[in-house]
């Protein structure tokens, strides 16, 4: 499974999102796998033989561009997003009780890397 896969659909960029709501959320993740980080243009149609009709089949990729055609789609490079994700997780799970010791050793990161994603967190929210 590819680390993008896991991220939840509510941290998916609006792009994504959009064209989660035309081809359904399998198709629109396999796209933006694909593409991390890079510009799509979708054509008017999509031939046989396609890149995106090879990535999410015939009939999506008609629909695709049916609904998005001469559109530049930017999928964003998804680490920055996985990064997003986890240091949400990292808050929440603080925010619950956990040590910045235990969340070290849940997210495999060093104690001082946990103490500046929390300190970030509580400079950015100050009523904590």
């Amino acid at each position: 499974m590819h680390p993008l896969q896991q991220l939840p659909r509510k941290n998916w960029p609006a792009q994504v999102s959009d064209i989660a709501e035309v081809i359904g959320d399998e198709a629109a993740m396999a796209l933006f796998i694909r593409f991390n980080g890079r510009h799509l243009g979708i054509p008017l149609t999509c031939p046989a033989g396609h890149l995106i009709e090879e990535i999410i089949g015939a009939e999506k990729a008609a629909l695709l561009c049916k609904t998005f055609a001469r559109e530049t789609v930017l999928f964003p490079k998804g680490a920055y997003l996985l990064r997003k994700s986890r240091n949400q997780n990292i808050v929440e799970d603080w925010k619950n009780g956990m040590t910045q010791s235990d969340l070290a050793t849940k997210y495999d990161m060093s104690s001082r890397n946990i103490f500046t994603i929390i300190d970030n967190y509580r400079t950015e929210n100050t009523h904590v």
